[in-house]
């Protein structure tokens, strides 16, 4: 291949993965900034600035990304397929999600519901276990793929993470919940008695 070409060739390459850091970036802080907004990660992380850019969680995920190529610098031999085996793990949690709540919203619906689909899933329910198939025959695979390995054991170990922050979560904002609400009927209370 001419040098020319092959420079052409990087310089498209090069465009694409900056393109796609850029989208990454952008998605990632904005995500971010919504779950503070939903009370599922820190308040501070909603902050935005006077253009409606959400800051905080932008400079969070580019720091996440200088952890990432600062890895790559240290390690460069292991850090491909550690970070390829993220992602991957990544995505197949993703999809699993994605596929297990495609199919419980779909069998909570009536069989008048599901004529009225306008778009419905090509091969229903096969369609979905098939996928949720070809997915565990992907762990399988990593599962026996030594530079793999390492994701298939820090998978679950990290959804399991993300659900006891869940349940703890949850517990405490029950628990606020519930001193607010007692703090109004007292405060009622006090007001009824205040008047009589």
């Amino acid at each position: 291949m001419p040098r020319r070409w092959r420079d052409t060739l990087s310089q498209h390459t090069l465009t694409a993965v900056l393109s796609v850091f850029n989208s990454g970036l952008y998605a990632n802080g904005r995500l971010l900034s919504s779950l503070a907004e939903q009370g599922n990660a820190p308040r501070w992380l909603a902050a935005k600035s006077r253009q409606g850019v959400p800051a905080r969680a932008v400079l969070v995920s580019a720091a996440a990304i200088g952890i990432a190529v600062i890895v790559v610098l240290l390690w460069p031999d292991m850090a491909f397929p550690i970070l390829m085996s993220v992602a991957l793990a990544a995505g197949l949690i993703n999809w699993t999600i994605i596929l297990i709540t495609q199919r419980r919203f779909r069998s909570r619906l009536s069989a008048q519901e599901v004529r009225t689909l306008r778009y419905p899933m090509p091969g229903g329910a096969a369609a979905t276990y098939g996928a949720l198939g070809v997915l565990g025959v992907v762990v399988i695979l990593m599962a026996v793929t030594d530079g793999y390995r390492t994701a298939v054991i820090a998978g679950p170990l990290w959804v399991a993470g993300l659900s006891v922050a869940h349940l703890v979560l949850k517990s405490r904002q029950r628990t606020r919940a519930a001193a607010e609400s007692a703090g109004v009927r007292s405060g009622g209370s006090d007001q009824h008695a205040r008047t009589l």
